[in-house]
């Protein structure tokens, strides 16, 4: 089932837990910022999977060098470093602005949208009858409400092309590392 393959991936995110606390803030406000610019997000990759093949060279982009000063690289695991790996990998396939929608929700709407997807493994996710804002109709985040309860039936959204540029899976496991790992931070 798609959902129990996107759940075991997400597992790879629990070093992430790992940070203390106000690590993990000042990571998280430093992504934030890197999420306006979709080039330093790339770089952001690019610098993590350097680090990953054991090239580390201090990004010239002050907030990408201000992320990796903030994750000290020469001090954590190589599991930590993978799962914020996956995590921005994740965040930088998303389309559009998404990444920075998401980045900018509440614990609240994050665990929602978490919670929808889960929810796709009983065959039957809906709405909550008073939706957080971000996922009301008309805001920013609605369609990706939208989506995963239209995901109740993967082949239906396979035939009608909603997502031009990803599978339903592919999107699904994105939002998914996306928001688990956003959580998580």
């Amino acid at each position: 089932m798609v959902v129990d393959d996107i759940t075991v991936k997400g597992k790879v995110l629990e070093p992430l837990a790992d940070l203390c606390g106000s690590t993990r803030r000042d990571l998280l406000k430093s992504l934030r910022e890197i999420l306006e610019d979709r080039d330093a997000l790339a770089l952001l990759g690019e610098t993590l999977d350097r680090v990953i093949h054991g090239e580390y060279e201090r990004p010239q982009t002050e907030v990408v060098a201000s992320f990796m000063d903030q994750l000290d690289v020469s001090k954590v695991s190589k599991h930590l470093i993978e799962a914020v790996d996956l995590l921005i990998s994740a965040l930088d396939a998303l389309p559009d602005n998404v990444a920075a929608l998401l980045a900018k929700c509440g614990p609240e709407t994050l665990n929602c949208i978490s919670n929808m997807i889960t929810s796709l493994k009983d065959g039957q996710v809906q709405l909550p009858e008073s939706p957080l804002l971000p996922l009301q109709e008309k805001e920013e985040l609605h369609w990706v409400a939208k989506f995963i309860i239209s995901a109740n039936d993967l082949e239906g959204l396979k035939k009608t092309g909603g997502c031009p540029h990803f599978s339903p899976e592919g999107l699904l496991e994105l939002l998914y590392i996306s928001v688990v790992g956003l959580i998580v931070m």
